[in-house]
């Protein structure tokens, strides 16, 4: 017999799947990743748009890391202030894309790297 809790259930396990699926997956962009002055501090400027990828912090961290891969956060702290590292990174959304904000995201790759110096 089938009683509101196992309709209490079914509701909870739809809301789960829609949450699922509304999450847009992950993408690759072209462009430069530089630390900035702000919150969040590592930003991607993507190439051919007017559009800035914010990198969100690493979830309990109280140093407040970048959410990047090891290789990567080296390369980035390596090349220093006023530098960029240009490639191909391979960013998951963290939460909803708004138009006219920064759209938090996690690096969870990047390809073909290069350090350059911004002017």
């Amino acid at each position: 017999m089938r009683g509101p809790a196992h309709f209490a259930l079914i509701g909870v396990f739809a809301a789960l799947a829609t949450s699922a699926q509304a999450q847009p997956p992950c993408r690759t962009v072209h462009g430069r990743m530089s630390v900035w002055n702000g919150a969040p501090a590592v930003r991607i400027a993507v190439t051919g748009a007017h559009h800035v990828l914010g990198v969100a912090h690493r979830a309990g961290d109280p140093e407040e890391t970048p959410d990047l891969p090891a290789s990567l956060l080296k390369k980035l702290t390596s090349a220093g202030l006023g530098a960029a590292v240009a490639g191909d990174f391979i960013v998951c959304p963290v939460v909803k894309a708004r138009p006219g904000r920064i759209e938090l995201v996690r690096v969870v790759g990047a390809d073909r790297l290069s350090i350059r110096r911004e002017r």
